[in-house]
């Protein structure tokens, strides 16, 4: 998905009649998406770069934290997002804007519909769900969606707007803890106080979320970071990490079926694929 994103921003450009010269966003792209040699458009069409010169030149790009953010969904995949818009994340609206090409951003009545949609995206695709939701009620409406997820094990990331940095703890408009009110619903909640740091808590998120048993992840995103100009690196696309038994496990699991009589199998939760369901099928008739 990461390549996919990265040849439709070629795609895009090399139907403009005018092609302007790549952007650092895109550049960051084709740090991920290319091979040893990096490519970019100029006015005469595609040029070659080694990737050293390149990754360079990312690394030298001055992005506010909300357009940093924007390119981590990139990174990790991200082409749909659902939301109800809110003035606490304006910045981020704004950044998805100019990224509207390749991320498309539904918009919702209610947030509780933003976090069911990005549940059910999740849950038909595979891929993590992605929500953005203004702070406190907005926040407490996307609440019920978030605990479907964390009962159902399906990746979703929802963003929350926040109150800036100086305002916190001082019982500011709509403030609220989200580590105490998401806590027992999700598998991790952190507030990205920090721009530098917007690469890092993205791609933790993804991770968490879609490693070991999938669940919700939420990310706090303070008003007075959003537009802060950083230079920073990107981090790279998320690797799901999934267990499995050991074989020690699994003999133990034999012997329990050998002494058994009528063993009765219950499966359920998210990840079902048809190669899945046949590898389920094939134990239970040799079991």
């Amino acid at each position: 998905r990461a390549a996919s994103n990265s040849r439709r921003i070629f795609a895009r450009r090399a139907t403009k009649q005018s092609p302007a010269p790549a952007r650092e966003a895109d550049l960051n792209w084709l740090l991920q998406a290319t091979g040893s040699l990096r490519a970019t458009l100029s006015r005469d069409g595609p040029r070659w770069y080694p990737a050293a010169l390149i990754t360079r030149l990312a690394r030298m790009a001055k992005r506010t934290g909300a357009r940093v953010l924007v390119d981590q969904l990139l990174i990790q995949g991200v082409n749909h997002a659902f939301c109800v818009p809110g003035e606490s994340y304006i910045g981020v609206l704004d950044a998805l804007y100019d990224a509207r090409e390749m991320i498309k951003l539904i918009v919702t009545r209610h947030e509780s519909g933003a976090a069911f949609m990005a549940d059910a995206y999740a849950k038909l695709t595979g891929q993590p769900g992605v929500a953005f939701v203004t702070r406190g009620p907005g926040a407490t409406n996307a609440a019920i969606g978030i605990h479907t997820s964390f009962q159902d094990s399906t990746p979703v990331i929802l963003f929350v707007g926040q109150v800036g940095n100086g305002f916190a703890e001082r019982e500011a408009f709509q403030e609220i803890d989200y580590r105490r009110m998401f806590g027992p619903m999700t598998k991790w909640v952190a507030q990205v106080d920090d721009a530098e740091r917007v690469p890092e808590y993205v791609a933790r998120a993804f991770q968490v979320a879609t490693s070991g048993r999938p669940g919700p992840v939420v990310l706090a995103l303070p008003e007075d970071m959003q537009p802060r100009e950083v230079e920073v690196p990107d981090a790279l696309c998320h690797q799901p990490v999934q267990p499995a038994p050991s074989d020690i496990q699994m003999a133990a699991l034999r012997r329990l079926l050998g002494r058994s009589q009528r063993p009765v199998v219950i499966v359920g939760g998210p990840g079902w694929t048809e190669a899945a369901s046949d590898n389920l099928k094939r134990f239970v008739e040799a079991n």
